[in-house]
């Protein structure tokens, strides 16, 4: 048995709050759907491009239908003890895009929930959680992974300070969508998210891919459990420079994310060859990796 303890820190870079921090545009329209009646199963679907704030309540489920997208300035607030589920056929997918946010600030006594509707729960029942921010990046990644409407395809800027809302005692279980290889949704996505972002105590349950990835960004996490995941528990690209501390990692050695011939199987943490941050000018091969890392986590 092998025990390896995972505690992640980096550094945060400064940056200058705004409402946008570049010239790149951000799609407004084709409709404001968001959560509709109940349906047959009782639960409220949730489905399109939500360009409105919206507040879901615990008194209902709500059901995520394919990808929602949410943005032009919109605000989802999520009330503690909410549950957010999402049915196998349409695997759903909540993106918060640059702008918007999410106010989703549970309790430890009443976390809020992304889970499967599934009676036989599967990983991948559930898409997973997207955020996209406006802080800073080295761009090895053009655009968001994992099958996103390409005019939300775009992410980051230079406002470092960028603030997309709160995710606090939020649990999400069952997540992932594979669209091509090394193309997924993860149970959290966070891209270019910035340092004005809370996000503390959150908890990745058998996710299909990766727990927590970071696509540059310079959001501060902690409190952070990674359980039983397929692929990387805490994976960081595109020059991330946030902190993360007191972050735990715990694998199934029979659930696995196998790459095949590359070697690259299920790590509790990965920190790739990208192009540096603070060299502009090096290839992609440079290595950026925080200036402290301490790794704590473990594997049977």
């Amino acid at each position: 048995m092998k025990r390896v303890f995972i505690m992640l820190m980096g550094v945060a870079l400064l940056g200058v709050a705004c409402s946008k921090s570049d010239d790149k545009p951000d799609p407004g329209n084709g409709g404001n759907n968001g959560a509709s009646g109940p349906d047959a199963t009782g639960t409220y679907p949730v489905r399109g491009i939500i360009t409105t704030d919206q507040h879901w309540t615990k008194d209902k489920t709500y059901r995520l239908r394919g990808y929602v997208y949410v943005t032009n300035g919109a605000t989802i607030t999520i009330d503690p003890g909410t549950k957010i589920v999402s049915n196998r056929d349409s695997a759903g997918v909540l993106v918060i895009y640059r702008t918007a946010k999410i106010q989703a600030a549970g309790t430890a006594a009443e976390p809020i929930v992304f889970t499967t509707n599934e009676t036989d729960k599967k990983p991948g029942d559930l898409g997973g959680v997207i955020i996209v921010g406006q802080a800073r990046g080295n761009t090895n990644h053009s655009v968001i992974e994992g099958g996103v409407d390409p005019q939300f395809s775009v992410f980051g800027g230079t406002n470092d300070a960028d603030n997309s809302g709160t995710l606090k005692y939020v649990r999400i279980e069952y997540a992932g969508k594979a669209v091509n290889p090394g193309d997924e949704v993860n149970g959290l996505s966070l891209y270019g998210v910035g340092n004005g972002t809370t996000i503390d105590y959150v908890q990745i349950v058998r996710g299909l891919d990766d727990a927590f990835e970071f696509f540059g960004g310079t959001v501060n996490a902690k409190h952070l459990i990674a359980y039983n995941c397929a692929d990387d528990d805490f994976d960081m690209d595109d020059g991330f420079s946030g902190n993360i501390q007191f972050a735990i990692s715990i694998k199934d050695p029979n659930f696995t994310d196998d790459k095949g011939v590359t070697g690259d199987l299920s790590n509790n943490f990965e920190a790739g060859q990208r192009k540096s941050l603070e060299q502009p000018d090096a290839g992609k091969d440079a290595y950026h990796v925080p200036d402290y890392v301490q790794l704590y986590g473990y594997r049977p």
